[in-house]
C-alpha cells in the first residue's frame, strides 16, 4: 500500500538516491540537500513530502518558494519518481498531497519545471500548467578548450582600465563584500524569469556565495574598473566531476566591450589548468547574446529545462 509521509531529518538519503536515479548525469548529494535546508531564509514557506510503497521511498515532493522571484502567495512544486515506479499513479497522488498541504496558505499560483527529456510536460500540462520559458543546459568538455584565440582579451581591458581579477584577490579590496553583493544584486535583475525578479537579503548572499564549501574562490572572476566590480562569472564545484557556471553578467552600462567573454574564458582557463572535465551553464532561450557566447566558445547545447505556471483565481502572470 501506498503511504505519503512527512520528510524527516532521516530522508535526506532517501531524497538524493530518487533524485538521482532519475537524474542520473547529475549527482547532488544528501549533505548539499541538507546544506540547501540550512541556507533557507527563514521567510520561504517549505514542505517535503516522501511516498513509500511496501517500505521503500520511491517518489518524493515539495512545495517551495523562489526567493530570486518571491511572492508569499506563489509557490513551486516539485515531484520526482524513480523510474521503475512511473506511470503507476504515485506522482499524482504526491502532487494531491503537496497541494492539500498548501491550502492554509492560500496560494493564487504555481511555478514547476521538467527537463524536456522527462516526460515531464504532459503531466503539468494536464495538471492546467502551461509553458513560460526554457532554460538550455550547456556543456563543454574543458580539456578541449583552447584559449589561445581569446589571448588578446586581457589585454584589450587593461587598455580600458578593466581588470579580470579571481574572488580571492577582490575580497581584499575595502567594502569588498558589500560591492560583491551589490554587484550580484544588480546583474542578477536582469536575468529572465517566469515573474518579475525580486532582491536577495545580503545574509542570503553570504551564505550562498562566499559561505558555501561549493564556491571557488580562486575560479570566480570579476571585472574592476577604477575600484568597482562591473563584471562577474561564478564558477562552482558540485557533488559530481564538473563545475557549474553561475551567473555571469555586466552591468548595464559597460557592455559591449566582450567583458562577459574574458570573464568566462577566464573560468575556462583555471578549469583546464585545475584538471577538471566539464563545465555546465544554463542560459534562457531568449538570452541570445549570452547563448551567442556560449555556442563561440564550444559548449554544446543540452536538453531544456521547460519552466511552467499556473494560475488560479487572482493570480496576475
Amino acid at each position: 500500500m501506498l503511504e505519503i509521509k512527512s520528510f524527516t531529518e532521516n530522508d535526506y538519503q532517501v531524497m538524493s538516491d530518487i533524485e538521482n536515479s532519475v537524474f542520473t548525469d547529475d549527482p547532488y548529494s544528501a549533505e548539499s540537500n541538507r546544506q540547501d535546508d540550512t541556507n533557507r531564509p527563514s521567510h520561504i514557506k517549505h514542505q517535503r513530502l516522501v511516498a513509500w510503497l511496501e517500505g521503500k521511498a520511491v517518489a518524493y515532493g515539495h512545495y517551495t518558494q523562489d526567493i530570486g522571484q518571491y511572492h508569499p502567495q506563489r509557490f513551486r512544486l516539485w515531484v520526482v519518481v524513480r523510474p521503475e515506479y512511473q506511470r503507476q499513479g504515485i506522482g499524482s497522488k504526491l502532487w494531491a498531497s503537496l497541494l492539500e498541504a498548501l491550502q492554509p496558505h492560500d496560494p493564487i499560483g504555481f511555478i514547476s519545471n521538467t527537463r524536456e527529456d522527462k516526460n515531464g510536460l504532459a503531466f503539468l500540462k494536464a495538471n492546467g500548467f502551461t509553458e513560460k520559458m526554457r532554460t538550455w543546459e550547456n556543456r563543454i568538455a574543458v580539456p578541449e578548450f583552447d584559449a589561445l584565440p581569446y589571448a588578446h582579451l586581457a589585454a584589450e581591458l587593461e587598455l580600458q582600465g578593466i581588470q579580470i581579477l579571481n574572488l580571492e584577490q577582490v575580497l581584499s579590496f575595502e567594502n569588498a563584500k558589500q560591492k560583491y553583493y551589490q554587484l550580484k544584486q544588480d546583474t542578477s535583475l536582469d536575468v529572465p524569469r517566469a515573474y518579475p525578479a525580486t532582491e536577495r537579503g545580503y545574509d542570503d548572499f553570504l551564505k550562498w556565495n562566499l559561505e558555501s564549501p561549493k564556491v571557488l574562490f580562486k575560479g570566480t572572476f570579476l571585472a574592476v574598473q577604477n575600484g568597482e566590480l562591473i563584471g562577474l562569472s561564478q564558477l562552482f564545484k558540485t557533488d559530481g566531476e564538473h563545475l557549474n557556471i553561475g551567473l555571469t553578467g555586466v552591468r548595464r552600462e559597460a557592455r559591449g566591450k566582450h567583458i562577459a567573454l574574458a570573464l568566462k574564458v577566464a573560468c575556462l582557463e583555471w578549469a583546464k589548468t585545475n584538471g577538471y572535465p566539464e563545465i555546465r551553464t544554463w542560459n534562457d532561450s531568449n538570452n541570445l547574446p549570452i547563448l551567442a557566447l556560449n555556442t563561440k566558445l564550444g559548449f554544446q547545447q543540452c536538453p531544456a529545462w521547460i519552466e511552467c505556471i499556473k494560475e488560479l483565481s487572482g493570480g496576475n502572470p
